[in-house]
C-alpha cells in the first residue's frame, strides 16, 4: 500500500510539474503574440540592415515560386499569395528557352 501511495504522489508531482511548464509555455506564447500583433513591419524593415533583412525574409518566407507573369509567395503558416511583378517594382520575367537560335 505504501508503494502505491508513493507512486501516486510521484505521478501527481510529475503532473503538476508538467502543468506548470505548460502554463509557462502558454504565457510565453501569448507574449510573442502580443509583440507580433503590435509589430510595425514597415518600420522594422526600414530600420534593418541588409543582413537583418535577409534573416527576416528567411524566417518569414517558406517559398517563392517564379512564374512568367507573377510570383507565388508562401509565408510561414499562411496560404500562398499571388504577387504581380508590377506590385513589387519588377518587370515581367523573360522566358529563355535553351537550344533556340539567337
Amino acid at each position: 500500500m505504501t508503494v502505491a501511495i508513493e507512486a501516486a504522489r510521484a505521478q501527481a508531482s510529475q503532473e503538476r510539474s508538467q502543468e506548470v511548464a505548460q502554463n509557462e509555455l502558454e504565457l510565453r506564447f501569448e507574449q510573442v503574440v502580443a509583440v507580433l500583433r503590435d509589430l510595425n513591419i514597415e518600420e522594422l524593415w526600414e530600420a534593418a540592415e541588409e543582413k537583418e533583412r535577409r534573416v527576416l525574409l528567411e524566417e518569414l518566407l517558406e517559398w517563392v515560386t517564379v512564374y512568367p507573369d507573377h510570383l507565388e509567395v508562401t509565408v510561414a503558416g499562411a496560404p500562398p499569395l499571388t504577387v504581380l511583378y508590377s506590385e513589387v517594382g519588377l518587370k515581367e520575367a523573360e522566358i529563355v528557352r535553351v537550344g533556340e537560335g539567337t
